[in-house]
């Protein structure tokens, strides 16, 4: 490689939509891309710890995953216990990163939403469980899914879903009884190098 050719890296980017802040997070750095910046760290939901891949599932079963965030020890309880946090996006990019510029080139791998949401104060880590934004499965009552949150919007003060954190699927309301069953997936185990995590996404 001649000193004068550009370097280029692997990088995986996150985009979490959270109620009244919005946190990109890059693999172990910081990238640029679409004019956005994204950083090995966010001040309030601290940095990617781990991630499980996505798997895809047909039926009424919704595709799932799940990732952890190691949270600052300044960030209040209120913050990661907020119910709010259920039904926010997640989005997922892997692409290429000119170490030079600092600007990225990203592949969306998912496009998800949060559906559970578990706290460990020990650790400090907060723990997302996800599901695709698959419309095939909710095509007339789309965003209707058996989370606190959404149970909320229809009967308030209603805390019925809040401890319920030991389901084995997610499932999409308003969809027709087909078998549940998981096609593919790759089972448990996350990665703690994020640009891994990334790519086992896809």
């Amino acid at each position: 490689m001649a000193l004068g050719d550009r370097f280029i890296a692997l990088v995986g980017l996150a985009q979490f939509d959270f109620p009244g802040r919005t946190v990109r997070l890059a693999d172990g750095g910081v990238a640029k891309m679409d004019g956005e910046l994204f950083h090995a760290k966010d001040e309030v939901f601290g940095a990617l710890a781990e991630a499980d891949p996505i798997d895809e599932a047909m039926g009424d079963a919704l595709p799932d995953g799940g990732i952890t965030l190691f949270i600052p020890q300044e960030t209040a309880l209120s913050v990661v216990m907020n119910p709010a946090l259920q039904g926010c996006r997640v989005r997922f990019w892997h692409g290429e990163l000119d170490m030079a510029t600092g600007v990225a080139t990203g592949e969306m791998l998912r496009d998800t939403l949060v559906d559970q949401v578990m706290w460990d104060p020990i650790e400090r880590k907060l723990s997302l469980t996800l599901m695709g934004r698959t419309e095939r499965l909710a095509v007339i009552n789309r965003g209707n899914y058996a989370c606190a949150a959404f149970h909320k919007s229809v009967y308030p003060g209603e805390r019925g879903f809040d401890n319920c954190t030991d389901a084995q699927f997610q499932k999409a309301w308003g969809t027709a009884g087909a078998p549940r069953g998981v096609t593919s997936g790759s089972g448990g185990g996350g990665a703690r190098n994020a640009a891994d995590l990334m790519r086992g996404l896809r």
